[in-house]
């Protein structure tokens, strides 16, 4: 668990063939599809790099895991928490 109350497990991507859960890792050689690498499990989507891949999924796929301590509002990513509680609740 982090200091926001969260918690966040490490994701890990296997190669495409097995068809994995957690992410799925392309040849990266550039071909069709956009020279992305790394393929969301849920909905296909490539993406270049690995943490936008799973960005993607928690926000399009896991809906709001993370919430404020002190007013209670959701949010799907961590860092967009942190910014809520600075804007809004003057914590830094």
């Amino acid at each position: 668990m982090d200091v926001y109350g969260s918690m966040q497990k490490e994701v890990q991507i296997y190669p495409y063939s097995t068809g994995g859960t957690e992410g799925v890792e392309g040849t990266g050689t550039g071909g069709g599809a956009g020279g992305h690498r790394f393929f969301c499990p849920v909905c296909q989507e490539g993406f270049h790099k690995k943490n936008r891949m799973e960005q993607h999924k928690m926000v399009q796929h896991e809906g709001r895991r993370f919430y404020c301590d002190f007013c209670g509002k959701g949010f799907t990513r961590t860092d967009i928490l942190k910014n809520h509680r600075i804007k809004e609740h003057n914590l830094h």
